[in-house]
């Protein structure tokens, strides 16, 4: 089944895509991640939520994981990293996440890159 006028299903390409395109793509996600962590309203946000509790309690919960984890990986990039250390929600996702594989040395243009 599939829903009425969405037409007739259709297979999902999925040929290799360009890497440039991937990379480009992948680039700015994380860029976009990292400024909504690094914003006022984005990170003191997910700060807000460790200090009341909402996330990082005894019980961790579904936002434990989905939020720590996305952090951690922000912290592989080396020019993201300086963004989110010391700041609560860094310490939640390396407690959740001691162990991240990968490492990304210096590839966004420092343009993308949020003001600290």
């Amino acid at each position: 089944m599939h829903p009425v006028g969405a037409g007739e299903p259709r297979e999902l390409d999925l040929s290799p895509q360009p890497e440039a395109d991937v990379a480009a793509a992948l680039g700015q996600l994380v860029v976009l991640a990292a400024r909504i962590a690094n914003q006022a309203r984005g990170g003191d946000q997910v700060d807000g939520w460790i200090r009341d509790g909402t996330l990082g309690g005894a019980q961790k919960n579904a936002a434990d994981f989905q939020i720590a984890t996305s952090i951690r990986l922000l912290l592989c990039f080396d020019e993201l990293r300086p963004l989110i250390d010391g700041r609560p929600a860094a310490s939640l996702a390396e407690r959740l996440v001691p162990s991240f594989p990968g490492h990304v040395p210096r590839v966004i243009p420092p343009a993308w890159l949020p003001l600290s």
